[in-house]
């Protein structure tokens, strides 16, 4: 969706700055040339961001759903979602007993955090097993995470 579009963007503009640089080189002037060569780095350093928090933990939201228990937490977020980086971040290794679905991976998904949202896809969003929505802090989470540990 929209990361292939910054990509492209991002691409072309490596590709763009690239080529100026050569052809500035060619006619001798060398500062320019090294100025662009410069501000190319920029989108070489987005992209690589953007592959980055492309990946990450998912679960099919029909078998998050499926699976999950009263106490289970289930987390929607999306790539590129600082926030949703910075909660993973976070929980810590707490952050592996919770279930992680991307929005972006399915349509369902997105479409289930909008009903929670009003129509928008907010995330990062946390829904307990029994359905309760979780301000979706770190520490919202590890309490509910700690409840579901003392009700086992």
């Amino acid at each position: 969706m929209m990361q292939d579009y910054r990509k492209r963007i991002g691409s072309s503009a490596i590709l763009t700055g690239v080529i100026w640089a050569t052809a500035n080189y060619i006619q001798g002037d060398l500062v320019f040339a090294n100025v662009l060569l410069a501000l190319t780095a920029v989108p070489v350093v987005w992209l690589t961001f953007l592959s980055r928090s492309r990946s990450g933990p998912h679960t099919s939201h029909l078998v998050a759903q499926g699976s999950a228990g009263a106490n289970d937490v289930i987390v929607y977020w999306r790539p590129g979602c600082i926030h949703c980086d910075r909660l993973r971040v976070g929980l810590g290794s707490a952050r592996d007993e919770v279930t992680w679905v991307n929005i972006f991976a399915e349509a369902e998904a997105g479409e289930f955090v909008a009903g929670y949202h009003g129509g928008n896809q907010t995330v990062p969003t946390a829904v307990t097993g029994s359905g309760e929505l979780l301000a979706a802090t770190p520490g919202a989470i590890r309490a509910s995470l700690v409840m579901a540990r003392q009700a086992d």
